[in-house]
């Protein structure tokens, strides 16, 4: 890991701020008062940098691990990831998915901004990219490593496994920029 103590920082500011950032989906709807609003407008601003904060240190420790298996250059280091992994593909998929739901979270924490794409189909993409592809994929690649961990063996058709976490990501990116540009 490019560093532990990023990693404890943004893990402890996660759980400080994260768990009442919800009603961001809620900015417009009556019966919710105005402070509440703000003060969770304020907290899903705040959950920005802990985000950026792992962010920057999933691609650090990629490029330090690239780097150590032979990677040079200013790009070097991404091709020599282990991408035929599928277990690895399906988590950095994930982590790109995930960061694209952050960025529509930040949208519809905007007050202005939820005022356009709220009860839109924006929302559906904003809910599938975060949940319905970065959540379903980990739990995804983790069975897959789970499965080979149990019993000691790669699965059946090794070579088409890391297709699984590609042809979801595909297929939900499509359905989810779908839904962007629908709720827009």
């Amino acid at each position: 890991m490019f560093s532990k103590t990023m990693a404890k920082v943004a893990l402890a500011l996660f759980i400080l701020a994260s768990t009442p950032v919800g009603l961001h989906h809620q900015f417009t709807d009556p019966g919710i008062n105005p402070h509440f609003k703000y003060i969770h407008t304020v907290l899903t601003l705040i959950i920005a940098s802990p985000s950026m904060l792992t962010a920057f240190n999933i691609i650090a420790t990629m490029e330090r691990g690239g780097r150590a298996r032979g990677g040079e250059g200013l790009l070097g280091w991404l091709f020599k990831q282990p991408w035929r992994d599928p277990v690895y593909l399906g988590l950095i998929l994930a982590f790109i998915t995930f960061g694209n739901g952050g960025i529509t979270g930040i949208i519809n924490a905007s007050y202005q901004l939820n005022n356009v794409v709220h009860n839109t189909a924006w929302v559906v993409g904003h809910f599938h990219t975060t949940v319905g592809t970065a959540v379903a994929l980990t739990f995804m690649v983790y069975t897959i490593l789970l499965l080979r961990e149990l019993y000691g063996r790669e699965l059946i058709f090794k070579n088409l496994t890391p297709a699984v976490p590609l042809l979801w990501f595909i297929g939900m990116m499509i359905f989810s920029l779908a839904y962007y540009v629908a709720g827009l």
